[in-house]
């Protein structure tokens, strides 16, 4: 929900836009509407195991500047139960495995984050200033076949990014300098 516009290149036709990409490689674009005033968009999802998804956007601006500033929040109890084939009683009686139905525990996340463009736009030059900063709170769920303690062997993961990118086009008859 953060990005307007993904493309994909593949094989050689990827070194048009970068170098060392002979694999390919996916662009993320977003760009300004040059008419917009005022305009905003907000979308909720919620689904199974106590997951939400929330974003937000709010866009102002006129011909020659826009701002756009996007906002999510992505979270998930992921508490889903399964049975674990890996970890089995035999029944004394028949011989046969008995295995555990159990709840996936230490399986949540939160991932929230901002992303803030500014544009700005004279004759016949763009400037842009994008700005995404992200972090992400995870547990590491257990092996299925730990049979220890439950509050012990307990693991955490925590990402924080930030991103700042500009960007002048200028733009010819002919031609396109970026």
């Amino acid at each position: 929900s953060i990005i307007d516009n993904i493309s994909l290149l593949y094989g050689a036709s990827s070194i048009q836009s970068t170098s060392g990409a002979l694999g390919g490689n996916i662009n993320l674009n977003n760009k300004p509407d040059w008419n917009n005033k005022i305009s905003g968009k907000f979308l909720q999802a919620v689904g199974s195991y106590k997951t939400f998804n929330d974003f937000l956007q709010f866009n102002i601006g006129n011909k020659h500047i826009q701002s756009k500033t996007r906002i999510f929040n992505n979270y998930s109890k992921n508490n889903f139960k399964f049975l674990n084939k890996n970890n089995a009683d035999i029944d004394t009686a028949t011989g046969e495995y008995i295995y555990p139905l159990q709840e996936n525990k230490n399986a949540e996340y939160q991932q929230y984050g901002l992303l803030q463009e500014v544009y700005t736009r004279k004759k016949n030059i763009t400037f842009s200033l994008k700005y995404w900063y992200q972090k992400t709170d995870r547990s590491l769920p257990r092996l299925n076949t730990y049979e220890g303690d439950d509050y012990s062997n307990i693991n955490k993961q925590m990402d924080e990014n930030h991103r700042l990118v500009g960007e002048i086009i200028r733009y010819g008859n002919k031609s396109k300098l970026n």
